[in-house]
């Protein structure tokens, strides 16, 4: 089974910040912060925990406000959030979030955001239906635009689900 370094950064960050940044305390300091991009990962673990406890799509509004690479790694963010709590539906709309299909990636994966966010999801809830969303947009290693064939990604996509199923241990 192939991860991306971006699963693993994904997975470490969760166990991180799943319990932090609960009080209006702790949105004072995130809005303290002088790094805009240091501020925006607070926010976002902040609406992130938010969102965990409501199920309200509204916490992700904040990712609106924040320049293209922050917004769409924030909705990224969202998107495995609900996808891991198994709303299909918001994981699915926080991705469509992700406007631009030419924004790069998480990590310098190849492949842009969008795409990503939709794998990761299918991913996580074993839906491999949710691969048809992903566009032909794709970048090669070396940062450069190529346009590859839809088919072939959508099908890369359903690969990753299928291996995730076969690897996961039963449940007894």
């Amino acid at each position: 089974m192939r991860y991306t370094a971006a699963f693993f950064t994904l997975v470490v960050a969760y166990f991180l910040l799943s319990g932090c940044l609960t009080t209006a305390q702790d949105l004072s300091a995130c809005n303290a912060i002088g790094n805009s991009t240091g501020r925006n990962i607070c926010l976002t673990n902040y609406w992130l925990v938010r969102y965990r406890e409501s199920r309200n799509p509204a916490a992700s509004m904040v990712c609106a406000s924040m320049p293209e690479v922050d917004k769409y790694k924030c909705y990224y963010a969202f998107a495995i959030e609900a996808a891991g709590s198994g709303n299909r539906t918001h994981a699915v709309e926080f991705c469509e979030q992700i406007t631009n299909p030419f924004a790069s990636s998480i990590l310098d994966d190849p492949v842009p955001i969008r795409n990503r966010c939709y794998t990761d999801i299918a991913v996580i809830l074993g839906d491999s239906t949710i691969c048809n969303h992903i566009t032909d947009v794709h970048m090669d290693y070396f940062g450069l635009l190529k346009i590859a064939n839809e088919t072939e990604l959508k099908e890369l996509c359903r690969e990753e689900v299928n291996a995730a199923a076969n690897s996961r241990p039963p449940f007894s």
